[in-house]
């Protein structure tokens, strides 16, 4: 008996580098499963902030069917509305809007890069 069991002991001792080798392998890959899908989530997360941050702004504009047209111009955001006195200039300042120029219908804001973002996702929901 005992000499099955050295038997054993010697063969773990010769191959206990491959199955450490082989735990090792199977957890960092799922570290890096994980990683991943953090990182996705993450992503999810923004993209969905974006979304909501990009719908207060049509909120503000008075809501999708009162926007005319929209147009980026450098870091300004030019909206013309239909009624402009659905325009809710105190909730743009809420999101960020440090200037707005109103003449009549046509709207010009100060918006920075976010411009660039709410004239994509303006573009999407036509």
């Amino acid at each position: 008996m005992n000499f099955l069991w050295a038997e054993k002991s010697n063969w773990f001792e010769q191959k206990g580098w491959i199955i450490t080798l082989v735990l090792a392998i199977i957890m960092f890959a799922v570290f890096i499963v994980m990683v991943v899908l953090i990182a996705l989530e993450n992503k999810r997360e923004k993209q969905k902030a974006k979304k909501i941050e990009n719908d207060a702004y049509f909120y503000c504009f008075g809501g999708i069917d009162n926007i005319v047209s929209l147009e980026v111009k450098g870091s300004r955001l030019v909206v013309v509305l239909k009624d402009d006195s659905l325009l809710n200039e105190n909730q743009l300042k809420v999101l960020g809007i440090t200037s707005l120029i109103r003449a009549t219908n046509k709207i010009t804001l100060i918006i920075g890069e976010k411009g660039k973002e709410i004239l994509e996702a303006y573009n999407k929901k036509l």
